[in-house]
């Protein structure tokens, strides 16, 4: 009997601290976890380090030495600081999130793949939850807010090739089958795929010609 005595108010603070510990550990093991360097995986990594930190302190809350309706008390108080700062916080950043799981769950685009929205065009590089980085012609990095994404047209080239095309427009002195010619061998040398040409239009003093072909690794476009 004496025993017992001392065993049952060791498990009461045994349990809830093991629990802390393993709420913590699980914590710190996604934070320094080493993901895949896809950009899905870092969105479903910062969910998941939300989620865990909530848990976390929802635990550690229920671990403390205090009686039920205390317990119940700090738990609504948590609660209610949770949803004052998502009401306080920039309606942007909820905005951002919201369209990063929208465009995740969509599957617009890879990383990898080029976009174009507005003036910016440019490979996607990182997805993450609140905005998207993208490298453009000039090799600089560039972000965009998800909003953004979601709120605007959206070009997407497939990284596994997409179709070029150039205009150019030459006089009327230049016989047509000797510009065909020349641009299809320019098409040839861009290593596009069957190149063929068309002509576009007959001004008055011009032709317009488009010289068009099948480009499989978009990386050289």
């Amino acid at each position: 009997m004496d025993v017992l005595s001392y065993i049952e108010p060791i498990g009461d603070w045994v349990v809830p601290l093991l629990a802390v510990i393993v709420a913590t550990l699980a914590t710190f093991w996604l934070i320094r976890r080493t993901w895949p360097d896809k950009s899905d995986a870092q969105v479903s990594r910062q969910i998941a380090l939300i989620v865990a930190t909530v848990v976390a302190v929802i635990v550690m809350v229920l671990a403390l030495p205090f009686e039920d309706k205390t317990q119940e008390q700090l738990i609504s108080l948590f609660g209610l600081v949770i949803t004052a700062v998502l009401a306080l916080a920039s309606t942007n950043f909820a905005s951002n999130a919201m369209s990063g799981l929208m465009l995740k769950a969509v599957g617009s685009f890879r990383t990898g793949d080029f976009i174009r929205v507005d003036e910016h065009f440019g490979r996607v590089t990182e997805k993450f939850l609140l905005h998207t980085e993208i490298q453009t012609e000039d090799r600089d990095l560039v972000t965009l807010p998800n909003l953004y994404l979601i709120s605007h047209p959206m070009r997407v080239v497939r990284s596994s090739g997409t179709l070029i095309s150039c205009n150019v427009t030459l006089g009327y002195d230049i016989h047509r089958r000797k510009i065909t010619d020349l641009l299809r061998e320019a098409g040839e040398k861009a290593e596009l795929a069957d190149p063929f040409v068309q002509i576009t239009d007959l001004g008055d003093f011009s032709v317009g010609y488009k010289v068009s072909g099948f480009l499989a690794s978009v990386e050289n476009m």
